[in-house]
């Protein structure tokens, strides 16, 4: 849950956030419209909900909960599109096509990394990797890791990326 009490509003979340990097300036202004409770076009298409901010935030305010706050409220007065849900129940999505090219190694892998091992330190792949390029997990500097990813644990970070502004799809 985002914490507004420590919140200082001094936009470093979304100045130094890797996908959005937001000039200082307008990254103190996007994150005081978010804490009002106004939408924020920043975020609603820049943000991959990917929780860096939470990482970066010097009062340990939580800003992926108000990013995600905002997206949600954004989909629910604006809808969203078909491709931005990526799940094995929705038809013609990008990922259940690379679905169709798999291998029943590359199967048993992505089955493992839906349920991974538990442990106190996890290789997140998100869902792009295990789809699209899942070779790039099988390297030794994963060894004392468990994967976690596909498409279980999807943030539509890829769609938001391919697709942008453009989600009049449903």
């Amino acid at each position: 849950m985002f914490n507004e009490e420590t919140c200082s509003l001094c936009g470093i979340c979304l100045s130094e956030c890797p996908f959005m990097e937001l000039p200082e300036d307008l990254a103190q202004e996007e994150i005081s419209k978010m804490v009002d409770g106004k939408p924020s076009d920043a975020v609603i298409n820049g943000c991959a909900l990917c929780g860096f901010c939470n990482a970066i935030c010097p009062t340990e305010s939580n800003p992926s909960a108000l990013m995600k706050e905002i997206k949600l409220k954004n989909n629910a007065e604006e809808g969203i599109g078909g491709l931005f849900l990526i799940s094995e129940e929705v038809p013609d999505n990008f990922f259940l096509m690379a679905l169709g090219h798999e291998t029943e190694q590359k199967q048993k892998m992505i089955k493992k990394y839906n349920n991974p091992d538990k442990g106190a330190e996890m290789f997140f792949t998100g869902c792009a990797i295990p789809h699209l390029f899942p070779d790039l997990t099988k390297t030794s500097l994963l060894d004392r890791f468990p994967i976690i990813g596909g498409m279980k644990y999807c943030c539509e970070g890829c769609a938001f990326d391919s697709f942008g502004e453009n989600k009049n799809y449903v």
